[in-house]
């Protein structure tokens, strides 16, 4: 998935969850202030969870070479 596919992604199922909630008395304007909030707080937990992955991957990968050279 692109990455902009998954920002829509995310963006559409934060929405949906809020819409659950809008018969509780939550206002169209306040929905789509409140979903561009959460989804922006989504987006950066995802993407530095990416990348922490990709540290930690390439830091497991890495980590052996020191332990299988010869010095």
């Amino acid at each position: 998935m692109a990455l902009l596919d998954r920002d829509i992604y995310l963006r559409n199922h934060v929405l949906g969850v809020l819409v659950a909630y809008s018969c509780k008395g939550l206002s169209y304007s306040k929905l789509l202030e409140l979903a561009d909030s959460i989804t922006e707080a989504v987006i950066e937990g995802d993407r530095n969870w990416q990348d922490q992955s990709c540290c930690n991957q390439l830091m497991e990968m890495t980590g052996n070479l020191d332990n299988d050279v010869p010095q």
